[in-house]
């Protein structure tokens, strides 16, 4: 036992050493025991300090981590100042790693008592201090690094007033971050700096009462590889059992801590900065928030304890920004909300104020990839969610808050809201999920600005490149329906937009590539839900700007529309459209304010329902149509064109659900009128009443109740009950196709037009031709030319078969008002002649009552009687000038000056293919046009068509003014055949330029207009059963104002040329055949001078007249009559009875050229004139213009086999003739000038009249037999019979125009002349009648209608006359040349005539008549009063007629000496109601009367003077030249005495009578005229009766 002789401190320090290391291990050792059994988890000590109390080096296994703690010390603020409490516990170094779960098996053991920390901490909490300095945390899974270090940890508590625990933790200099095995670990995923604090307030139950965490500048670092990483991460840990394992455990450690969840929660964070980088490039994405703070109140489980149930809180969030590589993204300024959550109900409110939001496209793009991977993990993540079953409610506001989108280098795109609401409500109804939303907005804009994205200030202002804004926008949506309400909607459409939309597109597609997404396949069912949509808006502006910054702005006061399931309805009030060119500013006015528009629109109502669509117009609807406008809308369409063609980029567009069904759209007006600005002076206006518009496939109808057309405030035209219709096929005009054999088609397209009046006035003096012809057709030719339309293109013989036409009218009418000064004029006279009347019944009565007044006894003073006179005339005074005062006060009456007036027209027009196409149709025109020579290059023509056409009448009518007599009249007229309409291809000359006035910014446009005409080819076959035409020297002014009237209706051509006579016209215009079948014709003659006369006129009728017209000839086939209409008993005699008649006229135009080259007519613009033209007068009608015309007419009558005793027969009565030479003078007269001179601003020269145009005329007449009938009077008393057999007469006549050399500007006198003249007349007999005399008759009156008895007189078997070439006399004298052959030369044949008792009464009487009624004649003519005319003074008045003057001989012309002296101012009328002149003309008539001079066969003679008084008056040697020559071969002559019975024949082999024309000889001091008479007779016989038998007439045939 040596040891124990060791010094006691040798042991003392032994056993202080096995203490020590008893101690020191096994403290330790049995503390983490005791600790490990009270907390259940593995806790190891290593090492204790004893002073300065510290646990050193201590290990914690907690959960798959082991803990490692370097020091855990104690110390008290009684012993440090630096200790909070007063005690404090301080833990240094703390690292926490990770195990390897796979590597080790997890024991299983109970979870910690965490209940008994409550106990700890309520006793030790206000008295402890912990303080964690220098943590570190690392972790990793699945090649993810985690690293968090944390500088220092503190926590403090104290315990409050009612027994509740506080706790604040507080961290400082927090740093985590995330590496990744794949990047080797260098660059971090993820980092993140910050401090932040945790208050927690535990209750006296023990339950956590609130939590406060306050987070201060966290910084976050994050890669784009972490999201990859995560994304990995995730889908390997929903792989294996033990991440299964792990995840119920998680779940069942999460329910256990729900237990412990506070009841109120806070999160305050600042200054947050979160930083996303992209790895492999340059780029950055920021997040700052100044302030972000949430408190949570009503922390609860659900029954299960699994999930959590947040009762309600609120959030606030400032200062939100998001950059991209240093451009702004996101700006939001004050984000706010609350939100509430329990069992059912999960109700959220956020406010957003001052929200501004940047894309930026080259700066986000290269993220898209990244969000496109999160948001399909979010959508795998959300479809793998079940849904809850509560009650959802979403409040968000948003003020202020903008949008702009950068995309390239284009104009960005900007939008905004001041305000706008969204709520969303989500509930069930019975085991129905609702959802309603509801969205409100006020002043949402859109704009496409260069500038600020700030919001228009004023509400009624737009400001150009806001594509869209809305005051105030109302958005409901229910399951069911959805409601729209939209006020103060402004909408642009403009070509930046549609650039703006392709590049959104582009970008869309782009997009879609880049981030992987595949295309959607919408179509329109998607667009459209089954729900109904509701849309009401107020206040629409749509402004509509082309690319030449001019457009449209559309104001729509209020509109609203209307979707249930197909149905859809729209309804537009108060809609006008205006032009506008882009400014400044607009300023949006109601509609009643906007004065200048294009288009106004009171109401209109859609409606659609396939396969029906319904569109109606109430009110009025009106547009202005200017060139501009069109031009602006043609714009508009080229861009909304081209923006079509760059969004399909090629590609065919989808077929829509609208475009694939049939649909048939209704279209009804009540009130429509377009106003069109042809030029600046004119402008025509459409004008529609109710109409509706039907269209279909293939089928088309419109139906106007009344239409006018107005040019410049004039009603032109007028239609009633129009209806136009395009139709497959039509049996009407199927049946008249199977009447033509020459079409090949048996059907067609048809085109039906039916109107019940159409109607065309003109007023009087207004230019029409100037509006239609030249303005309207001028924009017309404009329209043509932008649209870029060529009329030779769609008649090819490849193009669709044109539609065929049938238009029927109603009632037709043309009216050309009459002068207004003329119809008052009238109304004046009418109203002063009646006036008249009435004054003389007012007098008519005042003598009546004065001669009662007498007769009763009443004696009235002269003075009285005068003065009730001139108050009568007073009064009468005045009541006309009242009258006139109210005729003038009312409008006058619109009288027509000329009326054309058709009934039941129809018109059928057919296309066929044998007509079809340029080769074809040219064909067909030079078959109808055979006679016109065709050039040998072709021509080329702008306009050419054929159709087979049908035109058919029931009446057609022409009057003049209010006259009873129409000028034409036909009844049930039919026309049928092929018409062709050409006009030709315009040679440069012959184009004139038009300049087409167009507004600004656009330019006047310039086209060029064609001088050629259209030319009509036909070939037709006419039926009228009536046709009547009238005509008379009375009508002529009228008709010279009608043409004056036509002027300005049909504007002449503007070719300087001489304009052409209307025969050069109409060759020139219309070339073919009409063959016509009348029934009756009529030509009215009228043969007085008052217009308004229909009793005094010549009718010539044509019955069954067949009438075929050529290239200038006539061929007509009838009974020809001629009637007398007059006022007496004459009236209806017929003249003149042709039966059976044949007459042909044909024309033979002399031209200069060709008559009939109208192909080589070309005319010249006024511009254009060639210079060969300027020394003379230019005329492009040289060549075709006729110089004269011949003119051959041929009659001839043949035997009727059915009726062969109908022959010509011409019935003649004495007043007749008279009534001829009546006629004669008014035919032959001259008419006066109307409306010419520089007053009417009318010097153009008269037309020339086709009466003087004649060269010649060559007449043939051919007649089988022949009757002339005459009578003195209509009482038959006296006449002559004449029957002949066969007549034939060849005659030409000549047309002299002799100049006038009297100094006067007149001109040219025509005078006619016969060139030749033969005529054959055969078997010809001449009776005398007379009526038989009673002895009972009256002795001075005159029985009518009394037996006729009739004389043999004359009878030949053949007459021949013939008239040579007329020489001048004074040539034939001096040269002998001609002196021998008589002028006229008359042989008769076998003539026999009887000469008796009777016969001679009934001579002397018809030759007594004749005497007297041709001196009446001269004695009534005016000219008679020029020999007592003393007056001097001049007047302008020319007699109608020749002057015929008895002292100048028979039908010689007064001299013009004689012609201007008798000359006056007054009328004859008025001369010969007064002075001189009426007390000789009665002499005249006296004398006339009484004084009558009938040849005796007993003359006294005289002794004294000689037997022979002839020979010694004549002279042989001064013959001019041999008129007559009468020869009468085989002659005989029966003399029967009134004394003796018996008779006396005369007979001659040869008799011949020469009549001479002698020189002139004076006598008497006067030149008289001097003529001779030889007569020769060869064989000359007597013969007597030998015996007087019992009968004494000419029964006995001795001739």
């Amino acid at each position: 036992m040596d040891w124990l002789n060791l010094p006691i401190s040798l042991f003392v320090a032994c056993l202080g050493l096995i203490g020590v290391v008893l101690i020191s291990w096994c403290v330790p050792y049995l503390l983490s025991k005791v600790v490990s059994f009270f907390l259940k988890v593995d806790v190891t000590i290593h090492g204790i300090q004893y002073w300065g109390p510290k646990l050193k080096h201590v290990e914690v296994r907690l959960r798959g981590y082991d803990i490692l703690i370097d020091v855990i010390g104690i110390t008290s603020s009684l012993i440090h100042m630096d200790a909070e409490r007063l005690i404090s516990v301080v833990v240094e170094g703390v690292d926490i790693n990770q195990r390897n779960l796979s590597s080790s098996v997890r024991p299983k053991k109970s979870e910690p008592k965490i209940e008994k920390l409550f106990t700890v901490l309520n006793s030790l909490v206000q008295f402890m201090n912990l303080c964690i300095r220098g943590i570190t945390i690392k972790t990793f899974r699945e090649n993810m690094f985690v690293c968090i270090e944390v500088k220092n940890f503190n926590i403090n508590g104290s315990i409050l007033h009612n027994m509740e625990i506080s706790l604040n933790g507080a961290v400082s200099k927090l740093n985590a971050s995330i590496i990744s095995s794949f990047s080797g670990f260098r660059d971090p995923l993820f980092t993140i700096e910050s401090d932040f604090s945790v208050n927690l307030l535990i209750g006296s139950s023990r339950m956590l009462e609130s939590v406060a965490l306050t987070v201060q500048s966290p910084c976050v670092i994050l890669r784009d590889k972490l999201f990859s990483e995560y994304q990995a991460l995730s889908s390997g840990l929903l792989k294996g059992s033990d991440n299964e394992m792990v995840m119920n455990d998680g779940s069942n450690s999460q329910a256990q801590m729900t237990k412990f969840l506070p009841k109120q929660l806070s999160f305050t964070t600042r200054n947050v900065d979160i930083s996303v980088q992209k790895s492999s490039e340059e780029g950055r994405c920021q997040v700052t928030l100044d302030l972000f703070e949430v408190n949570v109140k009503g922390v609860d489980t659900d029954l299960t304890g699994t999930s959590l149930i947040i009762g309600r809180g609120h959030f606030q969030m400032d200062n939100l920004t998001l950059r991209c590589n240093s451009a702004q993204i996101l700006e939001l300024n004050i984000l706010s909300g609350s939100f509430k959550k329990d069992k059912y109900l999960r109700q959220c409110n956020l406010v957003a104020r001052r929200l501004v939001v940047s894309y930026h496209h080259h700066h986000i793009r290269q993220w898209m990839t990244l969000v496109s991977r999160l948001m399909k993990k979010e959508k795998e993540t959300t479809a793998q969610e079940s849904h809850t079953l509560f009650h959802l409610e979403l409040l968000l506001e948003i003020v202020d808050a903008s949008v702009t989108c950068y995309m390239d280098n284009s104009v960005p795109l900007r939008l905004g809201a001041i305000q706008a609401k969204y709520f969303m409500k989500k509930y069930c109804e019975g085991y129905t999920w609702t959802t309603v939303q509801d969205l409100e907005t006020k002043t949402f804009w859109v704009s496409l600005n260069n500038g600020s994205a700030s919001h228009p200030t004023d509400k009624d202002q737009h400001v150009w490149g806001t594509i869209l804004s809305m005051g105030v926008l109302i958005l409901k949506v229910e399951p069911k329906k959805l409601d729209i309400l939209v006020d103060r909607l402004q909408v642009e459409l403009t070509p930046k937009l549609g650039m703006a939309i392709l590049k959104i597109k582009n970008f869309v597609e782009s997009l879609r590539n880049e981030i992987g997404v595949a295309r959607r396949n919408s179509g329109l069912p998607d667009l459209l839900p089954t729900r109904s949509v509701v849309l009401a808006c107020a206040n629409t502006n749509v402004f509509i700007v082309s690319s030449k910054e001019v457009g449209f702005v559309f104001r729509i006061d209020s509109w609203a529309a209307e979707r249930l399931n197909e149905k859809f309805v729209c309804t537009i009030e108060n809609c006008k459209a205006s032009n506008l060119q882009p400014s400044k500013s607009y300023v949006c006015l109601p509609s009643a304010e906007i004065v200048s528009c294009c288009l106004s629109m009171e109401k209109m109502s859609y409606q659609s329902k396939l396969p029906l669509v319904t569109v109606g117009f109430n009110g009025p609807l009106s547009g202005h149509w200017t060139t501009s406008t069109h031009l602006t809308i043609i714009r508009i369409l080229e861009d909304a064109k081209q923006f079509k063609t760059s969004w399909s980029n090629g590609s065919s567009a989808p077929p829509t659900l609208l475009s694939a069904q049939k649909k048939t759209v209704e279209i009804s007006l009540e009130n429509l009128k377009i106003s069109c600005v042809l030029s600046k002076e004119n402008i025509l206006d459409i004008i529609a009443g109710s109409s509706q518009l039907m269209i279909s496939k293939n089928k088309m109808r419109i139906n106007v109740s009344a239409g006018e057309l107005v040019f410049d405030d004039q009603r032109i035209l007028t239609v009633r009950e129009l209806s136009f219709a395009r139709t497959d096929r039509d049996e009407q005009l199927n049946v008249e196709r199977e009447g033509c054999e020459r079409l090949q088609l048996r059907s067609n397209k048809a085109t039906i037009v039916d109107i019940g009046t159409f109607r065309l006035y003109f007023p009087h003096g207004y230019n029409f031709a100037d509006s239609f012809s030249e303005h309207l057709m001028g924009v017309s030719k404009w329209l043509r030319k932008v649209h870029r339309t060529n009329g030779n293109q769609l008649f090819m013989a490849e193009s669709e078969l044109p539609r065929d036409l049938r238009i029927k009218v109603g009632c037709f009418s043309m009216e050309l008002a009459d002068d207004p000064f003329e119809v008052m004029l009238r109304a004046n006279y009418e109203l002063l002649e009646d006036e008249y009347k009435e004054s003389l019944k007012r007098k008519k009565a005042l003598d009546g009552k004065i001669e009662e007044l007498k007769k009763a006894g009443q004696c009235l003073a002269p003075a009285k009687i005068e003065e009730l006179y001139r108050n009568l005339s007073q009064k009468t005074a005045e009541i006309y000038i009242l009258r006139h005062r109210q005729m003038y006060g009312t409008t006058p009456p619109s009288v027509a000056l000329f009326q054309w007036l058709v009934k039941d027209v129809e018109i059928f027009a057919m296309a066929d293919p044998s007509m079809h196409g340029k080769e074809r149709a040219i064909s067909a025109i030079r078959k109808i046009d055979s006679d016109s020579p065709w050039p040998d290059d072709g021509i080329e023509f702008n306009t050419l068509w054929c159709r087979e056409v049908r035109f058919g009448c029931s009446s057609w009518r022409y009057q003049l003014r209010d006259f009873p007599q129409p000028l034409v009249d036909i009844k049930k007229l039919v026309i049928i055949g092929r018409l062709a309409g050409a006009e030709m291809e315009a040679a440069p000359r012959a184009k004139r330029t038009y300049k087409v006035h167009i507004e600004e910014p656009w330019e006047s446009d310039v086209v060029e207009r064609s001088l050629c005409g259209l030319k009509y080819y036909h070939d037709f076959n006419c039926m009228f059963e009536y046709f009547s035409l009238a005509y008379g020297p009375c009508w002529e002014p009228v008709i010279a104002q009608c043409n004056l009237a036509i002027e300005r209706v049909n504007r002449p051509s503007k070719d300087p040329s001489p304009s052409l006579p209307f025969w050069d016209k109409s060759r020139l215009l219309f070339h073919g055949r009409i063959t016509s079948s009348i029934r009756q014709m009529t030509i009215l003659l009228h043969t007085s001078l008052d217009p308004y006369n229909t009793t005094e006129e010549m009718e010539v009728t044509w019955v069954d007249l067949l009438m075929d017209w050529t290239n200038c000839n006539f061929l007509f086939k009838g009974d020809f009559n001629i009637f007398v209409r007059t006022a007496s008993k004459y009236d209806d005699c017929r003249l003149l009875q042709m039966p059976n008649l044949k007459m042909t006229i044909a024309l033979q135009w002399l031209c200069l050229g060709d008559p009939n080259d109208h192909h080589s007519v070309m005319p010249c613009a006024p511009d254009k004139v060639p210079e060969y033209s300027m020394n003379q007068d230019h005329d492009s009608y040289r060549a075709f213009r006729s110089q004269n015309v011949i003119m051959v007419v041929s009659m001839e009558t043949k035997m009727k086999s059915r009726q062969p005793d109908l022959r010509p027969i011409t019935l003649l009565y004495g007043s007749t003739l008279k009534w001829f030479e009546n006629l004669k003078y008014i035919l032959t007269g001259v008419s006066r000038p109307i409306r010419r001179g520089r007053i009417f601003n009318n010097l153009r020269k008269r037309k020339p009249n086709l009466s003087r145009h004649y060269k010649s005329i060559r007449l043939s007449l051919s007649l089988h037999r022949y009757d002339i009938c005459y009578w003195m009077s209509y009482s038959m008393q006296r006449g002559v019979e004449l029957r002949c057999g066969a007549l034939t007469l060849s005659s030409e006549h000549n047309l002299l125009l002799v100049p006038c050399e009297d100094g006067l500007r007149r001109r040219p006198r025509a005078e006619w002349f016969i060139s030749y003249m033969n005529c054959d007349l055969n078997d010809c007999e001449v009776y005398l009648q007379a009526a038989l005399k009673d002895e009972e008759d009256p002795p001075l009156k005159i029985v009518v209608n009394k037996p006729i008895e009739k004389q043999y007189f004359l009878s030949v078997s053949r007459v021949s006359y013939g008239r040579e070439v007329s020489v001048s006399s004074a040539v034939s004298y001096i040269s002998g040349v001609g002196r021998n052959l008589p002028t006229h030369r008359l042989v008769v044949h076998d003539m026999k005539s009887a000469w008796t008792k009777s016969n001679r009464e009934m001579v002397f009487a018809l030759y007594d008549s004749l005497i007297k009624a041709k001196m009446l004649k001269e004695n009534l003519s005016p000219d008679v009063l020029n020999v007592f005319r003393t007056e001097s003074n001049p007047s302008p008045l020319k007699p109608r007629g020749r002057n015929m003057d008895p002292s100048h001989g028979l039908g010689s012309p007064i001299p013009a000496t004689t012609i201007g002296a008798s000359i006056t101012t007054p009328s004859p009328i008025t001369r010969l109601q007064s002075g001189h002149a009426a007390g000789m003309l009665k002499k005249l008539i006296a004398e006339a009367d009484s004084s009558s001079v009938v040849f005796s066969e007993d003359p006294v003679a005289d002794a004294n003077e000689p037997a022979l008084q002839g020979i010694a008056a004549c002279q042989t040697d001064d013959v001019l030249h041999n008129n007559w020559l009468i020869e009468f071969v085989n002659s005989q002559v029966l003399l029967k005495g009134c004394e003796t019975k018996g008779y006396l024949i005369l007979s001659a082999a040869i008799a011949q009578l020469l009549n001479r024309v002698h020189e002139p000889v004076w006598k008497d001091q006067t030149l008289v005229s001097k003529t001779s008479w030889i007569c020769n007779l060869e064989g000359l016989q007597y013969y007597a009766t030998v015996s007087a038998g019992s009968k004494d007439d000419l029964e006995s045939k001795y001739l």
